[in-house]
């Protein structure tokens, strides 16, 4: 079974990314699927949605919440072994069908690479931690992966003071590069702080900004990292999807 997971904790986003994320899901994935979102509060979310119960593991830096995701002890609760998990941020487009992420699976945690990042970004890394991955796209099966929250848990105050985000600690000290398909991850849109997208060319392997009138027609998902808005997200939203569609595409509730 496919299983879609999101996070909604703290105020930075509403319970409408929520509901916006479901319904792209509903019109970008083909099968089947079991929509959850872990979050400290359910009001506002779509009935279709599975809230997960927030558990307070006095987290300081709200991100490193999406690691329970991974664990044998939400597992446990909802999923059958080698169910297929994928999770998205909140504030991600996704405006064209993602199927392949799901064929060839692999059970291991799979994550983004930053192909839209400078050699000299990738290379400066420790002990600066710029790193080659992000986080707002992974895959992984059921209890396949619950080292990777385990490990953190079990140091977290030593990682929290350490590292300022989740991804940090997925390269640096799990070793996670981004293994997600390739028709995936070559497509994906990465904005620089000026929203402006750049991008791998296949040929000479140089990374070029696109200037086109409207280069998300090229991606199946739009990423926003960097100094992007609530506004960008929904200017980019908005060109693909309108509260009045409606997805033809089930989504079972268990």
């Amino acid at each position: 079974m496919i299983n879609v997971l999101s996070v909604k904790v703290g105020t930075k986003y509403d319970a409408n990314y929520v509901n916006r994320l479901l319904k792209m899901c509903r019109r970008t994935i083909t099968d089947d699927f079991n929509f959850y979102c872990y979050t400290d509060d359910p009001s506002g979310i779509d009935r279709d949605v599975v809230c997960i119960d927030f558990i307070d593991h006095n987290i300081s830096k709200p991100v490193f919440n999406k690691l329970y995701l991974m664990s044998n002890q939400l597992a446990t609760q909802l999923f059958h072994q080698g169910d297929k998990c994928i999770y998205f941020d909140l504030d991600v487009v996704i405006k064209q069908n993602i199927d392949c992420l799901f064929d060839p699976w692999l059970d291991d945690l799979r994550v983004i690479h930053t192909s839209w990042k400078d050699n000299y970004h990738i290379d400066v890394g420790y002990p600066h931690f710029i790193h080659s991955i992000n986080t707002s796209c992974m895959t992984w099966s059921a209890f396949h992966v619950n080292d990777y929250w385990q490990e953190f848990i079990d140091g977290k105050e030593f990682f929290l003071e350490l590292y300022t985000g989740m991804d940090q600690y997925l390269y640096f000290t799990k070793r996670v590069r981004g293994l997600l398909p390739n028709k995936f991850h070559s497509f994906l849109y990465g904005f620089s702080a000026e929203l402006k997208p750049k991008y791998r060319d296949t040929d000479t392997g140089i990374f070029i900004i696109r200037d086109d009138d409207n280069p998300l027609d090229l991606f199946p998902v739009c990423l926003f990292n960097g100094k992007t808005t609530i506004d960008d997200y929904m200017l980019y939203y908005n060109k693909y999807y309108a509260d009045s569609i409606s997805s033809t595409i089930s989504c079972h509730i268990p």
